[in-house]
């Protein structure tokens, strides 16, 4: 949140007196930019944002955007990931829902904020992960032997 402005930041942190808890869990069920496959029909939802408050969605989007350009953190990281697939502007959709989440979560807990990290999604799906890159390896026309380091 270094990058954010100080009219986000003022914005941001007078909404959470003007909106109780249960009304950011509201919000941030509008703002949600969800992918889902409805596995009976096969059919895809749409990923377009919902209507909302159009204050909160700007200054979303707006944030997102700056927290973006943070060198070597979980947004800047999930950013790029989803916007390898998606497109850079519902990456910054997906975002703006992840930092609502975030928010969401410190005023009903009142902690602070936590950065996951860059590498959170590495650490989090790693035999996954390797599976993924010896089998890219192999489809290259090299042989792979896997053998862990020894800590």
């Amino acid at each position: 949140m270094s990058r954010v402005g100080h009219i986000k930041h003022t914005a941001l942190s007078g909404a959470h007196e003007h909106l109780r808890v249960t009304c950011v869990q509201r919000r941030a069920r509008q703002v949600h930019n969800s992918y889902v496959v409805d596995s009976p029909s096969c059919k895809r939802r749409s990923t377009r944002l919902r209507k909302g408050a159009p204050w909160l969605k700007t200054t979303l989007i707006q944030c997102s955007w700056a927290a973006t350009r943070t060198r070597g953190s979980y947004i800047q990281t999930q950013f790029h990931r989803i916007r390898s697939r998606r497109g850079a502007k519902k990456a910054i959709g997906a975002v703006a829902a992840s930092i609502l989440t975030a928010i969401y979560h410190m005023l009903k807990n009142g902690i602070c904020y936590h950065d996951l990290g860059p590498d959170h999604f590495d650490r989090r799906a790693k035999t996954r992960q390797t599976k993924r890159l010896v089998a890219r390896l192999q489809n290259l026309g090299y042989a792979v032997q896997i053998t862990p380091l020894a800590a």
